[in-house]
């Protein structure tokens, strides 16, 4: 007999897709084309994977607000520097952000110090380390209509969320602060060149840093690897997990994966 599948204890439209935290249905916020595009701009990615069932499709009205007082110009940064990162979870039972967030007594007075899980299938957003690096708005002629929020601007005007920083000097990226952001990004090879070399070229990266770090990133990978005739396949699986940071290995919870590739 067939059996049901298991779906998430909380829905995931009840979560900021940007900031990642529970929000009270009243202030549930569709994703619209202004917030793709604010998105887009503050953070250097587009908003994915809408269409997945372990990314929220909503935003919270904060973050709508916070938006459009930076596109506007009456605000100079978000809360945060990197958006929420979301990827598919392994099981419900450790790696399901909609699962393992108890939501049980969250309200409006306990809600901004409720706690939220770090998982490997969301990444929690970065905050500011310095109000400097946040990108400056667009100047482009493109506008788009407020949203129907009443009043939403003048309640929350303050934001007392935010702090801005009292340093007015950059703090350049050394290199494992650098790593950290490319892979909370989830950026390629090529991405993430062009980004430290942005980097560089306004002076925030320390002397050490290295642009071609990232061309033979893999290389600390090889040795877990071998190859014989057509065949490669990982030596020491759980080396290799923990080489990468992961949780510990369970043997149990993983499957066999078979590529077979064909040069043309």
């Amino acid at each position: 007999m067939a059996t049901k599948k298991r779906r998430c204890l909380n829905d995931s439209n009840s979560f900021c897709v940007i900031y990642g935290e529970y929000t009270f249905a009243k202030y549930r916020k569709s994703i619209t084309d202004f917030v793709k595009s604010a998105y887009f701009k503050y953070f250097g990615v587009h908003i994915s994977n809408l269409q997945k069932p372990w990314v929220p499709n909503t935003v919270c009205q904060n973050c709508v607000v916070s938006s459009r007082q930076w596109s506007n110009g009456k605000r100079s940064a978000l809360k945060f520097k990197t958006p929420m990162i979301w990827w598919e979870p392994r099981n419900h039972h450790d790696d399901c952000y909609f699962c393992m967030v108890n939501i049980t007594g969250i309200n409006s007075a306990n809600r901004d110090k409720w706690s939220y899980p770090t998982l490997s299938s969301a990444q929690k957003p970065l905050t500011h380390s310095d109000q400097s690096l946040a990108p400056v708005p667009s100047t482009s002629s493109t506008s788009f209509e407020p949203e129907n929020i009443e009043n939403e601007e003048e309640k929350q005007d303050s934001d007392s969320d935010f702090t801005p920083s009292q340093e007015t000097k950059p703090q350049p990226f050394n290199q494992s602060e650098l790593n950290d952001l490319i892979r909370d990004l989830n950026l390629s090879k090529e991405s993430s060149e062009i980004l430290a070399s942005r980097l560089k070229e306004k002076n925030l990266l320390t002397p050490d840093t290295k642009i071609t770090f990232y061309r033979t990133r893999e290389k600390d990978l090889l040795p877990y690897f071998s190859s014989e005739e057509n065949l490669v396949y990982c030596n020491n699986v759980e080396g290799l997990i923990q080489k990468m940071g992961l949780q510990k290995y369970i043997p149990s919870e993983w499957r066999l994966l078979l590529i077979a590739a064909k040069e043309v």
